[in-house]
């Protein structure tokens, strides 16, 4: 058959066995990119949790830190264990330097962390402080829930 010079084939018969085949491939390729781009998302949110969860270890370095220069700052209360505390415990003698210090720097640990606590324990001749710092970092579930920081710092 021509048409204006054209040639024109016939239409070729495919075979039974080939019909659909194009159709398979697209959906086989389409299945293969959504589990990539599920994978990629699941990559990120662990990424997600992972740079939380070190944001709060980096948060309570920095408080630990701020508590042990504010003991320098007041080494005669630092050195009669004026500001011990345990984790969850209520600051005594809130109008005293190192009660305030308390009162303030646990306010802080408790707004910056989630569940944040902190304890302070002074002890020795030069006076050696333990800070812990802890806080409720389950979002990332690495074996419990709760994370603790323990900073030991010589204060003179």
């Amino acid at each position: 058959m021509t048409m204006d010079g054209i040639t024109l084939s016939p239409p070729r018969d495919t075979p039974r066995g080939q019909r659909g085949v194009g159709m398979l491939e697209t959906l086989i390729a389409i299945l293969v990119v959504t589990v990539g781009i599920i994978a990629y998302m699941e990559l990120l949110a662990f990424g997600l949790k992972h740079t939380d969860s070190a944001a709060y270890q980096n948060q309570a370095s920095v408080l630990a830190s701020h508590i042990v220069e504010r003991m320098r700052s007041n080494l005669a209360e630092a050195g009669s264990g004026a500001y011990d505390i345990a984790h969850g415990g209520s600051v005594a003698g809130a109008e005293t330097r190192a009660g305030a210090d308390l009162g303030s720097w646990q306010q802080r640990v408790a707004a910056a962390l989630p569940g944040g606590s902190g304890s302070v324990s002074c002890s020795g001749n030069p006076t050696i402080c333990v800070v812990g710092i802890r806080w409720d970092d389950s979002r990332v579930d690495t074996g419990g829930s709760n994370r603790e920081l323990i900073l030991r710092a010589l204060v003179q």
